[in-house]
């Protein structure tokens, strides 16, 4: 790690002479060293050989997934434009032998297709319950129908308030 530790400080060097603010350089290294931490933490080795695997567009990809995964956009954007400037300080001064091997200057990640959505599964009719309110349901309006048989109404029709007579 001693060694990309020299290669961020030549990147520091590198945005400072390119008159970028303290703060922006400060940023863009803390952007390189959640990058370099998202990837110990997939156990893979980070060293200055094995920086072109590392820069790769495969794990640019995932590393891109994982931000949008966790981070708002703009946190994603920031941390994504800090990579493309890192990678192309990469390219620029530590020229690969095998240059394929490098990203483009500007890491665009691959479009990942992300998994199928866990199936759902579909509620059961619960035919207890639903016996239930039929059952209460159909007791309600007997009930009603016995009660309205049993207690005296008025007849239905037009009744005059001041005598409660029915109008002719």
């Amino acid at each position: 790690m001693e060694v990309i530790n020299i290669v961020l400080q030549n990147f520091s060097a590198h945005l400072a002479s390119q008159n970028a603010s303290e703060s922006t350089v400060k940023n863009y290294l803390a952007d390189i060293n959640v990058f370099f931490r998202y990837l110990k933490n997939r156990e893979q080795p980070v060293s200055l050989l094995t920086l072109p695997h590392l820069l790769s567009p495969e794990n640019i990809s995932h590393y891109h997934h994982y931000l949008i995964s966790n981070f708002p956009s703009s946190t994603v954007k920031r941390r994504v434009s800090s990579l493309n400037k890192f990678v192309s300080f990469i390219r620029a001064s530590h020229p690969s032998p095998t240059s394929s091997v490098y990203p483009p200057a500007s890491v665009t990640p691959t479009p990942i297709s992300p998994p199928p959505p866990a199936p759902v599964a579909k509620p059961r009719f619960n035919y207890p319950f639903a016996l239930f309110v039929l059952l209460t349901i159909f007791i309600s309006i007997i009930g009603g129908f016995i009660a309205s048989k049993l207690s005296p109404r008025a007849p239905i029709g037009l009744v005059d308030p001041s005598t409660t007579h029915l109008l002719p």
